[in-house]
């Protein structure tokens, strides 16, 4: 069995034709632009933050000292931002999803820094380029 193959089969156990199931090594949380107050979250997010995400309530524990940087990144009109968390082993993704900030706790190693904060105005400048060529 070739690599292709092997990643193949184990991408096609993974629980994404699960309605509401989270990957196990993530959680996620949306937010009020507005304000920052939680309007959703996973069952799993004590899991990554113990007591940090209250539904009506803003953001508390580690997420607390990035609740600037997110509402800057939402009024600069940016695609993402990531930012790594790494006392506590997680990566931090925003992005939007209709009227509300969708956050993701994901475990692990932090995202690669060039991803972070990528302008809307450049990815469509580029592509806009892409297909003038």
């Amino acid at each position: 069995m070739n690599t292709v193959t092997s990643d193949l089969e184990a991408g096609s156990r993974e629980p994404i034709h699960i309605p509401g199931a989270i990957q196990p090594h993530g959680a996620l949380f949306s937010v009020r632009p507005s304000d920052l107050t939680v309007l959703q979250k996973s069952a799993d997010t004590d899991d990554f933050l113990p007591g940090a995400i209250t539904l009506g309530c803003q953001p508390g524990g580690a997420i607390k000292d990035l609740l600037e940087p997110i509402s800057s990144w939402h009024s600069r009109g940016d695609v993402t931002l990531q930012i790594p968390l790494p006392e506590q082993d997680l990566t931090v993704v925003a992005h939007r999803s209709g009227h509300s900030i969708i956050i993701e706790l994901e475990r692990g190693h932090a995202r690669d820094q060039s991803q972070t904060d990528v302008p809307a105005a450049s990815i469509c400048a580029t592509a806009g380029a892409e297909l003038h060529r």
